[in-house]
């Protein structure tokens, strides 16, 4: 096998795969996988099919019927995993206040409408197509590719990753995972910084406290929109404030990430 480095005849033609990968999206928003109940065999068994179309073998496992989890490698050389992870859960939509058909995938004024078109159903198309890109581009891995996607991410994982991670270690063990979470950073107050993790092991929680105090002047509907907004941003914080313990695990994500 060659690398794309090596050989620039291997490059993927992206103009028509951003389609292809479009249109993934579209089929994963229009299976309605809702937690509860969840039901996410019917997306499990559309990604287990479009991997098996091109030869490469998944493993999915259920510890509740039609609770499905997938799992697919790419084999590398020996370094540690590269995993790529998405939930193909999602929230309960309240239908009547919703102005598209929630799992409709419709494409209107350049973006896909749907529920889990950010959460996170758009990131399960991205690995799917990655994985592909790169199983028809013939690349050398320096290490295997794992891609992982699991149920019941929106109600604990009991079914999801901590059944994987409990029942079947060796399937998703990986020395970094690409997730949903991190890579980014947060300021509190113009001043605070909190650089998520890059690694799990290296994770340290950071709780958080806040007290609500809606505007009085304000109309009853403004004040609620406000306090929400308020609460949204109190809850992001707390689960993005994890602080890595040195500089030098950033500098070397950094590298591992040149040297992908």
């Amino acid at each position: 096998m060659r690398s794309i480095a090596q050989d620039r005849s291997l490059r993927t033609p992206w103009d028509s795969f951003e389609r292809e990968a479009l249109e993934y999206l579209r089929a994963l928003i229009r299976f309605d996988t809702t937690n509860p109940p969840g039901n996410e065999r019917v997306a499990t068994d559309f990604l287990a099919a479009r991997l098996g179309a091109e030869g490469i073998a998944s493993v999915v496992l259920e510890k509740e019927p039609t609770r499905a989890n997938l799992v697919a490698r790419l084999k590398g050389a020996g370094g540690p995993p590269l995993m790529l992870s998405s939930h193909t859960d999602v929230v309960p939509v309240e239908a009547a206040r919703w102005t598209r058909a929630p799992f409709g995938a419709e494409l209107a004024d350049g973006c896909v409408w749907g529920r889990g078109a950010i959460d996170m159903k758009a990131k399960g198309a991205m690995d799917l197509g990655l994985v592909l890109a790169l199983s028809r581009a013939g690349v050398a891995l320096n290490r295997d590719l794992v891609l992982a996607a699991v149920a019941d991410e929106e109600a604990g994982s009991e079914l999801g990753a901590r059944f994987l991670v409990e029942r079947h270690p060796d399937l998703v063990r990986a020395g970094w995972v690409l997730n949903e979470a991190g890579g980014f950073t947060l300021h509190l107050a113009g001043r605070t910084r909190l650089d998520p993790a890059r690694r799990q092991r290296d994770r340290r929680a950071c709780g958080t406290r806040g007290t609500d105090q809606p505007n009085p002047d304000a109309d009853a509907a403004d004040a609620a929109d406000a306090a929400h907004a308020r609460t949204t941003r109190a809850r992001s914080a707390k689960r993005a404030a994890t602080v890595s313990r040195d500089d030098g695990q950033h500098r070397r994500a950094d590298n591992f990430a040149r040297r992908l």
